[in-house]
């Protein structure tokens, strides 16, 4: 029989910011796209994550902070 899902532990051990998002998976990769443009002051990006979970999530939380 499967584990039941969770959403795994509070925080994922960051040490800037320890409650922002969840334990339960491991992060394998990141790749940030960024483009500033100096004239209109816009900045733009996307982030693709890769992680691996390693228990059965019912949910995953990913927390951004900029």
């Amino acid at each position: 029989m499967a584990a039941p899902f969770s959403p795994g532990a509070p925080g994922a051990g960051d040490p800037y910011f320890p409650l922002a998002g969840n334990g339960g998976y491991d992060t394998t990769h990141y790749r940030l796209q960024v483009a500033y443009d100096p004239p209109t002051d816009y900045l733009k990006g996307v982030a693709t994550i890769t992680a691996i979970a390693t228990q059965n999530l019912s949910a995953l939380i990913s927390t951004l902070k900029v």
